[in-house]
This record gives structure tokens, C-alpha cells and sequence, in this order.
């Protein structure tokens, strides 16, 4: 059977999902905006295929290249006849794919990629949370990470500890792969046979520490990564703004500061270190001197990586290309992107500002909400948009001009710049709420189309409780709901580990978290909770919340009492549960959430790639995506399959006055933001008949 991927640009899906004997509720799956561009995946001349998210960027030993698409979930290779081939991911195999050939596997947001001296390849996995292997005859295996996002274990096999979000990847003159987690906040190192330590970073977001030893200092988002011939380690945080140097007594140092989302690092022969300034657009070096210059602008970098005759090439994500950069040789350049850049692999792409929405590409769809006019509004993090996606399937841009920065405030929404909008909600005035999880602002659009900042100086950190929301600092930052009974908005902080509200008058105070990151208080009060990563929340119409506890594999439900229980997930990773009740059940990332106006609770499980929900007796189903091992259902038409779903909102009905405390409490369908996919799709209940849902199912385990 075909599985249709949704991911980058455009495909239509739809989907069927019915538990047989479980549950007698037909799903329809239905794509609205994004998708894949046509010609995506396949195999052919370089220049006439589309990419879906390059990043990474290496060669191997002959000289041939290879890159890998984070979005479409491959690994490729130009050869000299500039022929474009798939050799890993793509297929539709998860781990049972280990040991399996490498075209049969799933990968999850594949963001580096590097060869040993052997000439195995190796993928940093950021969304499977893994290191994969690829030897010579083409066979994969994971040599780190146990796919979860905990326990951190150090002076143990590789595979027997958590890697959160690894994306860089360097190896030493003696076989020591270092690898940066973007999402853990630290940089590993696996020795060669095997086994993994903590070099630098305490898994804490920030930039603190120089002058002593990298263990003890905290670091903000590390990317790439790059080692000089006297086995120094240079870091690129993105969000830190910074280059860091760990050398090799141990001790952690800034070399480069105040950079605009640096991420691809990589040496010359000369020994001089050259950087992707991925979000101001700029490459730059620094040579041995520690002279710093700009050698080309207006070039997306994300990745570099030099050849074996000097020439530098890079991975150009938003644009979705591969180019070899002409500037840094001195050449002039033909057939460019920009000015001195040739291009290489992929066909340049350009976001439309309005269009067909099924037809428009999104740049790494993160949050969903609905109007109540019925109108879809999408949040790019990457695009730096806010979309609107009307009745009739157009989508137009209603925020940001697509630059990542700050700027605007008191005139039109559309000429201002966002910095990674994440998420966003409404009020009941019509007011629009973009939280930035990137620049960790809250932006308000007025119904005149007017944006000012509510909250957050742009710093990252923990501050401003008991004064004005202006004057606070967040880390990670998702927007809550908005409370329509008492007109409190609610904000998760989920680096910061605490949920946080702001009043009529402007200010913001901490009213759940501890800022420890493990999860407890069950049984008591908010206030004394504490929550391990914290993503999102909802209010159902009699006033209790539900909070997505991702890294403890959990939602917990706070009723209006202000009494915190378990509604769904045992803290055990895993896919198990179906029909059964949800707080027996085994999540694996739950992120977003939505309460329908009759109760029955929606949310995205990230990892295991579905949408799932909870009815109001308390009972655990599977709606679309990645079905259930061990279940019966009919999959007729072309299945959907989500990639990383992540934001989700409950349709709207125009006129509905049913909202008591939330916008996301309306019947009808689930809307659904797919991270790693750049698409959103709408999934639809069509009752196929008015029974209750049978009282048996079949248990099953799914594979972990």
C-alpha cells in the first residue's frame, strides 16, 4: 500500500482511519496548506529536482557529494555527472528498519551528515533523537541515542542514552565523533567503541561559563560543529548568537560574539574557520590572525563543507538548494543564486506571499489557530509569516515579511519582521496573539491589521514576574489560551519549565512550574507543580486545563480547583492503550492540544507520529497518522502520514458562541501543523453511525 508523506509543498491527501471494532468514527484527512513540490524524491539530473530542506552537507572520499533534506527525510548524492540519487530514508520503516538497507528506513529530520575514515556514513537524526550508521553495503544502524529525549547517561554504550535533537557532527584525529544537541543543550562525544560522555553544556539553556570548564557552562541551541588540527572544538549556538571554542584541557571560551544565528562551521586549509551566519544571511571568516570578514551576502547557509580541492559548498535551506560558493575562491560565479555563488543541486524556491494554500510552500509549520470566521492561521517559525488560509482554500500573509528580526510595532503586521513565530491564539475582541519562540516576544495584531509587542524584551532567560509582561524574559516560549471569563492570557514557558499569565493591566506572573524540569505535584495545587518540558494547553468549557508534558511523555489535567492529576500517559515512552483508559496508556511527545466543545481532548504525539484523543469517559483512540501496531483499521484511499505533527486547533464554525474559555473549544475538525513536514492538514469526524464505541479492543505494544 502507497503511504502519501505530507512534506514541503504540495500534495493532496486523504485519509480514511477506522478502528475496526473499536470505534466507529471515520476520520477524513484532508491537506490545506504545504505539502511536497511536484518531482520531490525522485532520482535524476541534480538541477531539475526539488529539495525539501537541505542541510547538512559533506563529501566522501571520491570526491562525490552529499546532503541531506530534513524536511523529505533523505540523505542524497550528485555524482560527476551532476545525476541526483537517493541513498538513505524515504522508505517506510521506522526501527524495524535497523539492520535493513538504508532506503527502507524512515528518517526523522535527518540534519548532518558526515563520513568516517572508513567510509561509513553517519546522520544526526534531530527529530528520531538519534545517530544512524551507514556502511558501505548500505545498511543502517543507530549507534546513539535511544530515541527519547531522557535519560541522559554518560560512561555507557551510546545507544543506552538519550541524544535530544542531535544536529552536528565532527570527528577528531582519533575517531571520536562529537556531536551537538540542539534541543539537550550539550555537545557528546562517542568514542570508537562506542561509548558517550558529556564534554560540554549542563542541558540547561544559556550562554554562561567562559573561562571554565565546558561541563559546568550552559549553551543555547549549539549547531554546527568543526575541530582545528590541534583538536579544539568550535560550537555555533544559534540562539546563543555566538561561536564557542572547547579546547582541549576542557575549558570553554567565546571567540565570536553577537552573530545572527551562526550554524555551519567548517576549516579551510589554511586553517581558517568559516561560518554560516544562517539567519542575517552571510558567510564569514575568520582567519588564523582573528581577523573577522563578510565574503558573501545574501546566502542562506545553513551547512559547509569544503572539498577535497578547496572549494567551499553549502546547503541553502530556505531557498532549497546546494551551491558551491565561487566568492570564497574568487570566482565570479554562473548560473547563481546570488552574486559568486553557482548552483548545484535543487531548483531555487521563493514562498508566495498569497495563493493557493495547497499549492503554497511553508516554511516549518509550527502553530495552527482558527478565527471565528473559520479562517486557518498558520505560523512559520522558519518563514517568519503568519498565513491565513480562507473558506475558499486562498491563503494570504497577514504578519511578518518573511526577514527574521524586530521591528514594526505601531504600524501594519504585514511590514514587520517576526523572529520564529511558533504559535498563536486569539481573544474574544478578535485580537491575534504570535508568540515568537525564538526571539521570546509576544506580538499582538489588532483587527485593523496593527502589531504591537505585549510581552518580552527578546532576551532569553527567567525574569519579570509581578511587573510589567514587557519587561519579562522567557525561554522557548508557546502560547497557552486565552481565558474568555477573565480575560487572562496564558503563556507555557517551556524552558523555563512554568506556565505564566498576564492580567488586563500588563502583568505577568508564574502560576505553575517550578523551573526544575522533572514532573510532579500530582495530587497537589498548580503552584507546587513541577513540569519536565511543558509545550502546550488548553481549557475545556467547564474551566480545566490540560498541559502536554513532552519529555515525561504525559498531559496533565488541572481541574478548576487548581488540583493537578494525570489525564493521559503512564511516563513511559511508547504507542500502547487503545480503547483503554488514556492514563494507562504509553505517549511518546505529546506537544499540541485542543479540546472539542463536547469533551473530547485532541493532541499531536510527536514522536509517534499521530493524532490522537481522549473521549469524555476518559478512553484513549487513535484519529490519523501512524496507526497503532497490533490494530485492525481501514486505510482505504491514500493514508496520510504525519511527519512530526506538532500545533493543532478545532475547526470553527462561523457565528459559534459555544467558546467559554478558549478559541480552540469548537466542534468540527482538527486542524493539524506539521513541523518537519512544512504542511498542515485538516482531519474531519464523519460519524458513520451513532453507536457507542464497542466495549472490547485488541491491546497491542508498539515497537520501541
Amino acid at each position: 500500500m502507497k503511504i502519501a508523506k505530507l512534506s514541503f509543498l504540495t500534495i493532496v491527501v486523504a485519509a480514511l482511519a477506522v478502528p475496526l471494532g473499536a470505534q466507529s468514527i471515520k476520520y477524513n484527512a484532508t491537506l490545506i496548506a504545504g505539502g511536497s513540490p511536484p518531482g520531490a524524491g525522485v532520482n535524476g539530473s541534480a538541477l531539475n529536482i526539488p529539495l525539501e530542506g537541505p542541510t547538512g552537507v559533506t563529501f566522501g572520499s571520491d570526491g562525490t557529494l552529499y546532503f541531506a533534506e530534513f524536511q523529505g527525510g533523505r540523505v542524497r548524492k550528485v555524482d560527476a555527472s551532476g545525476n541526483m540519487t537517493t541513498i538513505a530514508g524515504g522508505g517506510t520503516k521506522l526501527l524495524s528498519g535497523e539492520k535493513g538497507h538504508a532506503l527502507d528506513s524512515v528518517l526523522m529530520g535527518p540534519a548532518t551528515i558526515l563520513f568516517d575514515g572508513r567510509g561509513n556514513l553517519f546522520i544526526a537524526e534531530q527529530l528520531g533523537n538519534r545517530i544512524r550508521k551507514v556502511n558501505k553495503k548500505g545498511t543502517i544502524t543507530t549507534i546513539a541515542g535511544n530515541g527519547d529525549i531522557g535519560p541522559v547517561r554518560d560512561c555507557v554504550a551510546a545507544t543506552q542514552s538519550a541524544v535530544f535533537g542531535p544536529n552536528g557532527l565532527a570527528f577528531d584525529s582519533h575517531g571520536n565523533l562529537f556531536v551537538s544537541e540542539f534541543m539537550g543543550n550539550r555537545i557528546r562525544k562517542i568514542s570508537p567503541d562506542g561509548i558517550i560522555t558529556t564534554v560540554a553544556g549542563t542541558g540547561k539553556a544559556g550562554s554562561d561559563g567562559d573561562g571554565g570548564p565546558a561541563l559546568s557552562a550552559s549553551l543555547n541551541a549549539p549547531t554546527g560543529l568543526a575541530i582545528d588540527a590541534d583538536g579544539n572544538v568550535f560550537v555555533a549556538e544559534i540562539i546563543g548568537y555566538k561561536v564557542r571554542k572547547i579546547d582541549t584541557a576542557g575549558n570553554i571560551s567565546t571567540v565570536i560574539d553577537n552573530m545572527n544565528g551562526p550554524t555551519g562551521l567548517a576549516f579551510d586549509q589554511a586553517g581558517s574557520l568559516w561560518i554560516a551566519e544562517h539567519f542575517a544571511m552571510n558567510l564569514r571568516k575568520l582567519d588564523k590572525s582573528g581577523q573577522m570578514s563578510i565574503v558573501q551576502q545574501r546566502l542562506d547557509a545553513y551547512s559547509l563543507a569544503f572539498d577535497r580541492n578547496g572549494a567551499l559548498h553549502a546547503s541553502q535551506e530556505m531557498v532549497g538548494v546546494i551551491s558551491r560558493v565561487d566568492s570564497a575562491q574568487g570566482l565570479s560565479g554562473q548560473g547563481a543564486t546570488a552574486p559568486g555563488v553557482t548552483l548545484e543541486a535543487g531548483t531555487p524556491q521563493t514562498p508566495a506571499t498569497t495563493g493557493v494554500a495547497n499549492q503554497t510552500a511553508l516554511k516549518m509549520p509550527a502553530g495552527v489557530a482558527r478565527d471565528s470566521q473559520g479562517n486557518t492561521y498558520i505560523a512559520e517559525v522558519m518563514g517568519n509569516r503568519i498565513r491565513r488560509v480562507d473558506a475558499q482554500g486562498m491563503m494570504t500573509t497577514v504578519a511578518g515579511t518573511g526577514r527574521r528580526g524586530f521591528s514594526g510595532d505601531g504600524g501594519p503586521a504585514v511590514n514587520a519582521d517576526l523572529d520564529g513565530p511558533g504559535s498563536l491564539g486569539f481573544d474574544d475582541q478578535g485580537n491575534m496573539y504570535i508568540v515568537e519562540i525564538i526571539g521570546n516576544r509576544v506580538r499582538k495584531v489588532d483587527p485593523n491589521g496593527t502589531i504591537q509587542t505585549i510581552a518580552g524584551t527578546g532576551d532569553t532567560g527567567f525574569a519579570g514576574d509581578g511587573g510589567p509582561a514587557l519587561n519579562a524574559k522567557f525561554n522557548h516560549l508557546h502560547w497557552g489560551a486565552f481565558d474568555k471569563r477573565t480575560g487572562l492570557i496564558y503563556l507555557v514557558d517551556t524552558l523555563n519549565y512554568r506556565i505564566r499569565q498576564i492580567d488586563r493591566q500588563g502583568i505577568i506572573t508564574t502560576i505553575g512550574g517550578s523551573g526544575r524540569a522533572v514532573s510532579s505535584g500530582d495530587g497537589g495545587l498548580l503552584k507546587d507543580a513541577s513540569f519536565a518540558r511543558p509545550e502546550q494547553l488548553a481549557i475545556d468549557s467547564a474551566g480545566n486545563w490540560y498541559i502536554t508534558d513532552s519529555a515525561a511523555n504525559m498531559i496533565k489535567k488541572v481541574d478548576t480547583r487548581g488540583i493537578v492529576s494525570t489525564f493521559a500517559g503512564t511516563g513511559k515512552k511508547g504507542y500502547t492503550g487503545e480503547g483503554k483508559p488514556a492514563n494507562k496508556a504509553r505517549l511518546f511527545g505529546p506537544t499540541g492540544i485542543a479540546v472539542g466543545s463536547e469533551g473530547t481532548v485532541y493532541f499531536t504525539d510527536i514522536f509517534n507520529d499521530a493524532l490522537r484523543r481522549v473521549d469524555p469517559q476518559g478512553n484513549i483512540w487513535y484519529v490519523a497518522g501512524n496507526p497503532p501496531a497490533g490494530e485492525s483499521y481501514d486505510l482505504s484511499s491514500q493514508p496520510v502520514k504525519f511527519v512530526a505533527p506538532w500545533g493543532l486547533a478545532i475547526n470553527s464554525t462561523p457565528g459559534d458562541k459555544s467558546q467559554s474559555a478558549t478559541p480552540l473549544v469548537l466542534p468540527e475538525g482538527v486542524t493539524v501543523a506539521e513541523a518537519c513536514a512544512a504542511a498542515a492538514a485538516s482531519v474531519d469526524p464523519t460519524p458513520t453511525s451513532s453507536s457507542a464505541p464497542a466495549a472490547t479492543a485488541r491491546r497491542h505494544q508498539h515497537h520501541q
